[in-house]
């Protein structure tokens, strides 16, 4: 939807091809989240013309520098932003259904430093707060509540054509999250729901000592002492990735589960 869009008039158009799916869903008990991240267009990114991929080397993974850099002009990523939530909570009325996320394991994909993550983060919700002052926004999608690094800073292109990158550990050496709703709280910022990845995410018996259990207790601590309360927790992926084949077929799993 915003990848391929040629301009904000054409994101507007775009995003109507979700409404069957979103009030469908909504209207059988279900929520929506719509998550942000390696969708920039060319005409709002800061490199437009960096067609080195972000994954050197995978024949299957077709990112770009190009859609995954800050944004060349806050002002209009907001309005971007404002668009969407503008959409889906004011003219489909979702009813505070649909959840707005930024950030999808950022330290693979973000092509850049945490603190433009972060003022990504922030004109991000600005964008939304300007259409819905409740939407419910958040993030941010790392693989492991405890990743402190972003992986992709600092691209440089190799005489060979191939872009390389250096990895750069978080503020502190702090969980990505924790500085991100660290910032958050310093500006102000509403976050309505924290989500992120468990790689694997084993459920052993007792119940209480699986991942989750631990990543629950740490992110409601964080939220706790940077003056957060009511945010909802999202584990948004969580395999089991066991070496046994039955448990993960489908109806297995899901038994398992």
């Amino acid at each position: 939807i915003t990848r391929d869009s040629v301009n904000l008039e054409d994101i507007k158009r775009r995003m109507k091809a979700l409404d069957p799916l979103v009030s469908q869903t909504i209207s059988r008990g279900g929520r929506i989240q719509l998550v942000f991240q390696n969708g920039l267009p060319k005409w709002l990114s800061s490199a437009p013309n960096n067609e080195g991929g972000i994954f050197e080397g995978s024949a299957t993974a077709g990112e770009r520098v190009w859609q995954s850099v800050p944004p060349s002009d806050y002002t209009k990523w907001q309005e971007v932003i404002r668009a969407f939530v503008h959409h889906f909570n004011n003219e489909l009325d979702t009813k505070g259904n649909v959840y707005y996320v930024l950030g999808n394991e950022p330290e693979s994909y973000w092509v850049g430093s945490e603190q433009e993550f972060h003022q990504y983060y922030k004109h991000f919700v600005l964008g939304a707060l300007q259409a819905d002052r409740n939407a419910k926004v958040g993030g941010i999608n790392p693989a492991s509540l405890l990743t402190d690094h972003f992986n992709k800073s600092n691209p440089q292109r190799t005489p060979d054509g191939r872009v390389t990158f250096a990895s750069a550990p978080t503020d502190g050496g702090n969980p990505m999250i924790y500085n991100w709703l660290r910032f958050s709280a310093s500006e102000n910022l509403p976050v309505k729901v924290v989500t992120w990845h468990d790689y694997p995410a084993a459920s052993p018996v007792p119940s209480r000592t699986a991942n989750w259990v631990v990543d629950e207790s740490n992110i409601r601590s964080w939220l706790s002492g940077f003056g957060y309360s009511g945010v909802e927790l999202v584990l948004n992926d969580w395999p089991e990735w066991k070496p046994v084949e039955n448990e993960n077929d489908s109806e297995f799993q899901a038994a398992y589960v």
